[in-house]
């Protein structure tokens, strides 16, 4: 699927993109009537005359792209819930083993200790893949691209 321009109320397909400076700065599609019109960036296509102009980095979309970018995202967090989940087991293994050698292991209070610095090793993970789940969420619902708006 070609790419496709949203403006003035309708939804039209790309035939062709220009860049200056590596950036959009126009793109020709063919309009309703079947005419190949151009529509130029308000930021980098001032340098035209050309009166048919919006805003590209909003208007132009790439559907394929999106759907692949939006298909990894779910992915990737799927992924990291099953990594969380996994992680968590182990957590709690590790809590259950130290309180069950306890009263098996000669010098306990040892042996406790080194299961605490295990725990907490653990436990840092747990809490840095919940924090990367809640970043990936975020990022993936857009909460940075709002942020930056306001």
């Amino acid at each position: 699927m070609k790419p496709i321009l949203y403006t003035d109320g309708s939804a039209l397909e790309v035939v062709g993109i220009n860049f200056y400076a590596g950036e959009v700065s126009s793109v020709s599609v063919r309009n309703e009537d079947g005419k190949f019109v151009t529509y130029d960036d308000t930021e980098n296509g001032s340098y035209t005359s050309n009166p048919l102009k919006t805003n590209l980095k909003e208007a132009l979309v790439f559907p394929e792209i999106q759907e692949t970018i939006e298909k990894k995202f779910d992915d990737l967090i799927a992924h990291l819930d099953q990594m969380y989940a996994s992680e968590n087991d182990d957590l709690v293994g590790i809590a259950i083993d130290a309180m069950e050698d306890r009263e098996q292991v000669p010098f306990a209070e040892l042996s406790l200790l080194e299961q605490q610095k295990k725990y907490k090793l653990a436990q840092q993970r747990v809490f840095g893949i919940l924090d990367t789940i809640e970043e990936v969420k975020a990022h993936h619902e857009g909460f940075y691209n709002k942020k930056e708006e306001n």
